[in-house]
């Protein structure tokens, strides 16, 4: 076809669509056909239908109507071509809240410059309300973003009349709308008002409106999802803990764990079946690769979109290193017992101190573990009057890694033997602690002496059975004058020997008597003599009470003989005493 052929037609063609809007009647007196049923759904539709049997060639007739809200602007809604049928028919599709709408036709043929109008029709008047309410969506997902704004996401409603969406939240069982959203093709919202706290304690919802502002039910809750992470800042595992009070979003089938890596990228570590609420656990932890974690709650449905929680992020630090722990002293009590004197500045959290002893250089055996370490600690299962106790303390962080070792300090043993007739020996050793300046010598609780530089002390006392049962103990004394207390021990009898014969005697001096010392108490037999070197006989007894005066003995060396029975044990000792006067 030539191109001025298209242009006349076009021509022609506006040329008559021109015509449609010129020169109708508006005579409604006399109509020449009329509106023969008319009436106006709930969902706001009107039907309209005329009756055509007073046209002779229907099908060469065109029919315009109008509708009119104030009954004075009459605005062109429909023009349609007249058919065979007894009568024609038209929808109106109308947004009326209440409103009473007027209707009117006009009917004509069209002429190839002009449209010949036949005449009006009737008017009817129609009260239109669209009480209908809009086809429901379902609120597909409630997301969190990375900068923490929620995100809802929704399909596009299919209601004709649908002109926008609601999102509602609620709190119990009060509703609220959160936010209005204008236009029935956008189908998302960006929520930036909200915080963490508020919005975890949500349920959201949506509703679709009309434009009457009728709404729709309200779709099914969804909320916000949240991960928490929880690191024990020991690079053991670390937990992220997903919660909410219900699904992310609509249909929710998975649940997938993201990492974030220090370039910002999110990984996915892995994924499980959806529940409200679930533990990943991530053992052995890279220090660095990760710094923040999320969780994906994705839906079994077509087409919907997945849902994130809210980040939660964590810095991977060392536990912190405990301040030393240090022992102070050791010292012994009187039944054996150890007393343990600790220090320790606790303003840096530790996970625990460890007390540990050996027996005599034995190996080491942890005996107590403190979370909150005492001044002064017990050791009531010690019997240092037998060995050496050596004590170290090891401080662990809260990891339960070794942080500080303490040194050893080991109590001092005292050991304790007659050395003579008037000599009670004094030996210590094994302290390891402080630095001793020197020793002070304890009879009965009593200061006798101080010694430097010696680690035995003869303690000279009047008789050796007079002093049975007493008490000795050392202490050790540093410079700023802490000290440190051996066990204690005494002379008791079966510390003596048998028999013990000293090797001197002064009548004139301390001791009056001569006789053997020994366990010499309930005995079968006993026989004591003196002789003097010529093998003369001078003082004999059977009384283990008797001793010799010195009377008849000059200044000079005498042999003494004693022999004692106790049963079938025959004792007998010689030996020389040498008076002196």
């Amino acid at each position: 076809m030539k191109r001025s052929s298209i242009v006349l037609i076009s021509l022609l063609l506006l040329s008559a669509v021109v015509s449609l809007r010129a020169n109708r009647p508006d005579d409604t007196t006399a109509p020449i056909f009329s509106l023969a049923y008319s009436d106006a759904t709930s969902d706001g539709i009107v039907h309209l239908r005329w009756d055509i049997s007073g046209f002779a060639e229907i099908t060469q007739t065109v029919f315009v109507f109008q509708r009119s809200k104030d009954g004075i602007v009459w605005q062109d809604f429909a023009f349609v071509m007249g058919t065979n049928d007894s009568y024609n028919t038209l929808n109106d599709s109308i947004y009326a809240c209440g409103d009473s709408i007027r209707y009117r036709g006009f009917a004509g043929t069209i002429g190839v410059t002009d449209t010949n109008w036949l005449g009006i029709s009737d008017v009817r008047t129609l009260f239109v309300k669209d009480n209908t309410f809009p086809q429901y969506v379902p609120l597909d997902a409630v997301s969190v973003n990375i900068d923490g704004h929620i995100n809802f996401i929704w399909q596009m409603a299919s209601s004709p009349d649908a002109k926008g969406y609601v999102v509602m939240k609620q709190s119990g069982l009060l509703l609220s709308e959160l936010a209005r959203i204008e236009g029935v093709e956008t189908l998302s919202y960006t929520d930036t008002l909200l915080d963490k706290a508020q919005a975890m304690s949500l349920e959201f919802k949506l509703q679709v409106f009309d434009g009457c502002d009728t709404r729709s039910i309200y779709s099914d809750g969804l909320f916000v999802s949240n991960a928490e992470v929880l690191y024990n800042g020991c690079q053991d595992n670390v937990n992220v803990n997903y919660s909410s009070g219900g699904s992310s979003v609509y249909e929710a089938k998975e649940l997938s764990l993201y990492g974030q890596r220090q370039d910002g990228r999110f990984n996915k570590i892995a994924t499980v079946p959806y529940s409200t609420s679930y533990t990943f656990v991530l053992s052995s932890v890279d220090a660095v690769s990760y710094v923040a974690f999320r969780v994906e709650t994705t839906s079994s449905a077509v087409g919907v979109s997945t849902a994130f929680s809210y980040i939660d992020s964590f810095v991977v630090l060392p536990p912190p290193v405990p301040n030393k722990f240090y022992i102070t002293n050791v010292s012994v009590n009187d039944d054996g017992t150890v007393n343990v004197f600790t220090s320790l500045d606790n303003s840096i959290p530790f996970g625990s101190v460890e007390l540990y002893r050996s027996i005599d250089n034995a190996a080491s055996e942890k005996i107590v573990s403190w979370r909150t370490v005492p001044d002064v600690w017990n050791d009531n299962k010690a019997d240092a009057s037998k060995a050496n106790y050596s004590y170290f303390g090891v401080i662990n962080d809260s990891c339960g890694r070794e942080a500080h070792r303490s040194s050893i300090y080991t109590t001092m043993l005292l050991k304790g033997t007659i050395a003579g007739e008037n000599i009670f020996r004094l030996s210590w050793g094994g302290y390891e602690g402080f630095d001793i300046a020197y020793y002070r010598i304890y009879m009965q609780d009593e200061l006798i002496d101080s010694v430097v530089n010696t680690d035995s002390y003869d303690a000279n006392i009047p008789s050796l059975e007079e002093v049975y049962g007493t008490k000795f103990f050392v202490e050790g004394v540093s410079s700023n004058q802490i000290s440190s207390r051996s066990n204690t021990v005494s002379l008791i009898t079966s510390d003596l020997p048998d028999i013990f014969l000293p090797s001197g005697f002064a009548p004139d001096g301390i001791t009056k008597i001569y006789k053997p010392i020994g366990r010499l108490r309930n005995l079968d037999e006993y026989d004591f003599s003196i002789y003097n070197v010529s093998g003369k006989i001078i003082f004999r007894t059977s009384d283990p009470e008797q001793g010799w005066d010195g009377s008849k003995g000059e200044p000079g060396i005498y042999i003494c003989k004693v022999r004692i029975r106790k049963g079938e044990n025959i004792t007998e000792r010689t030996a020389t005493v040498t008076v002196i006067r």
